[in-house]
Parts: structure tokens; sequence; C-alpha cells
């Protein structure tokens, strides 16, 4: 998949129409097939075999619920959809793309002009003596800036964990990640590592866009989020 995204947005006033004539469970169950669809990624279905509907809904779909999805054939599989989710999704996955996007792109350009700037700091013009007095009583020394924060390495690594990793890694992720970081693969792996309870502020996780996400059965794999049904526990 191209990415995983988190959350979906939820409209009360649809869902509160479209669920009236629902009992407890039913609404239960559809907000689970519901969840478990937006879960899948780019297939953005649930399987529909009497094993993995029991699992998803807690039990069997009534069909109250089984009228919100429409039927369809994935890889010769019968699978469920409810349209309306797939299309928040298509254009969730957009902007996100969008937003992604911007971040790398603004996140070069700034590595750039850094690397530009600390160019011609270290080749100053010529000044005067009397210019320099000046400057220095009118302005205060700042602390500069890291120029790597600008890379686009540690510009993915921000986006992802939503906040800068620790500064005594930068450089070991600019090794690893290099200028043209795989944001969507970057953030599969770190969703999956806070997905099985490691701590969210390690970077070991990292490893993984080199080596693979592990499987329970110690085997590497695609960094992917599992779909319900395919991975580790569905046995």
């Amino acid at each position: 998949m191209s990415g995983d995204l988190a959350w979906f947005p939820f409209f009360v006033d649809d869902w509160l129409g479209g669920t009236l004539s629902m009992s407890q469970a039913e609404l239960g169950a559809y907000l689970q097939a519901l969840i478990q669809q937006w879960k899948s990624g780019d297939l953005q279905a649930i399987k529909d075999s009497p094993r993995a509907i029991n699992i998803i809904c807690r039990g069997r779909m009534i069909s109250e619920v089984r009228n919100k999805f429409v039927p369809i054939t994935v890889e010769s599989a019968k699978h469920l959809r409810n349209i309306r989710l797939f299309e928040i999704y298509q254009d969730q996955q957009a902007k996100h793309k969008r937003r992604v996007e911007r971040a790398v792109s603004g996140a070069q350009a700034r590595h750039k002009q850094s690397i530009s700037t600390a160019a011609s700091t270290q080749n100053p013009e010529p000044r005067s003596s009397l210019s320099t007095k000046k400057e220095s009583k009118s302005h205060s020394p700042k602390a500069e800036a890291d120029p790597r924060s600008q890379h686009p390495a540690i510009a993915a690594m921000r986006v992802v964990m939503e906040r800068f990793p620790d500064k005594h890694v930068w450089d070991g992720l600019i090794s690893v990640l290099g200028q043209t970081p795989d944001v969507d693969k970057l953030h599969a792996c770190y969703v999956e590592w806070i997905g099985r309870g490691y701590n969210k502020n390690s970077i070991k996780w990292t490893d993984w866009m080199k080596t693979g996400i592990p499987t329970g059965n110690g085997k590497r794999q695609a960094p992917r989020i599992e779909l319900l049904g395919d991975g580790p526990g569905w046995e």
C-alpha cells in the first residue's frame, strides 16, 4: 500500500441518519467492519467468509449491516466494500501524499539553502570596522540552527514521528535514509513498530527499511501493515 492512514473522518449526522434502525449489536458490528476496511489500506475491503466476518464483527453480520457493503472479488476471493468509506480513503490518501511531497520538497530546498549559506559564511565579504562595531552593538548573538534539521532524511522522520528524533542519531539517520527517503515505506515501518507496542521514541525500527519487517516466524517481509486475515494471529 502507499501508506497507512491512522484515522478517518467521522461524519456524525450521516452516521446517525444511516443507522437509526440498527440495534446496539448491529452498530458495533458495522463500526468494526468499517474500521477493518480502513485498516486494509489500498485494498479497502474485508474478506467475505464466515470465519473472517465472525472475527471482524464479533459474530455474524446481520443483513442490516451487510446492506451497507457491496460484494467485490479480489484475486478470486470474495470481499465486501463500503463505497462511501472507499471514496473517503482515496480522498484522504491523495491529501496525505500532497502533504508529504510538500514537506520533503521544502526540506530539500531548505537543505540546499543551508549549504549555500554555510559556504557564504566561510568566505564572508570584507566589511569596515565601523559597520562591524555598529552591528555588534545592535544585535545580540543568536544560536545558529543545526543545518541538519533541513536535511530530507531528518525532515521525513519529523513528518512520520510528528517530532524531531534525538540529535545524537541524526548523522546515522542521514546515512541510512539518504537524500531521497521513501516516506511511505518509513511511515509503514513506524506504524508497525508502535502497533506492536514498542517504544515510540526509539528509532530501531528504521533498520526495517533495509531488512524488512520481521514476522512472527522470524522471517522478513516488505514494510506494510498486515491486513486482517493475512498476518500473524489470524490462525
